[in-house]
């Protein structure tokens, strides 16, 4: 099928619309998927991060040691992603998902009863490492899932997933550390889920547009102009 240019008017009226077309590109079909995934995956994340910092309180133990060992959880996650995120066979995809695993297990496993509170503080620890790695793998991922064009919009969406993950985080001060934990727990195993349904990023060339055919199908990054809306002012996102 023919191809057509993304071209963009400077009115603000067609600025808008063009804004509106891209919005509908984020949400719909292929792109759509990846949009609603990632933006639950940030949600998720944000959500268990600081609702585990918010928790220390709420844990077995002292307020301060609690919450200087869920600070220093958070070293061995960075370690984590350095040595995986760029290593073949494991990836963006592959370190994101382990860290929801991670996070999920032993959040989880803290349910289960007869656990001293020794081994309840270091499963926190433990689902605090990965739910960190999780959210250091989460932008590099984002940002590579879409074309260049879209990025900026994409990224915008996420974050406002995010945020909303970190209004609700506080929330859950008012349950059960048990009850919260599990909550976490079970957002963890989803994001571990709903990860290994996007395709791996590393190694990949990144899109600068999108493509579809007059079918609409995608084939890999500009649709037309009538969608984004405009005048063809003669200016083509490709050059940007």
């Amino acid at each position: 099928g023919s191809e057509t240019r993304v071209s963009v008017s400077s009115s603000s009226s067609s600025n808008s619309t063009s804004a509106l077309g891209k919005l509908r590109i984020l949400l719909t079909g292929e792109y759509g998927f990846h949009t609603i995934v990632m933006a639950y995956c940030w949600l998720a994340v944000t959500f268990i991060y600081y609702g585990l910092t918010f928790q220390a309180s709420a844990m077995w133990g002292d307020l301060y040691t609690n919450g200087a060992l869920l600070a220093l959880a958070e070293l061995p996650a960075q370690v984590m992603v350095y040595f995986s995120v760029d290593r073949k066979g494991v990836g963006r995809r592959g370190t994101q998902a382990s860290g929801f695993a991670l996070a999920a297990a032993a959040l989880l496993t803290i349910a289960l009863p007869g656990l001293s509170n020794e081994m309840s503080i270091a499963l926190a620890m433990v689902g605090k490492v990965g739910a960190t790695a999780a959210f250091v793998v989460v932008y590099v991922f984002a940002g590579e899932l879409f074309p260049t064009v879209l990025r900026a919009s994409a990224l915008g969406l996420c974050n406002f997933g995010s945020r909303i993950g970190g209004v609700l985080a506080p929330l859950m001060m008012h349950f059960s550390i048990e009850a919260a934990l599990v909550v976490f727990g079970i957002m963890s195993a989803v994001g571990c889920w709903a990860t290994l349904l996007l395709p791996e990023t590393l190694g990949k060339e990144l899109q600068d547009h999108v493509v579809s055919t007059e079918a609409g199908e995608a084939t890999g990054s500009v649709t037309d102009k009538g969608v984004l809306g405009g005048a063809d002012t003669g200016r083509d996102y490709r050059t940007l």
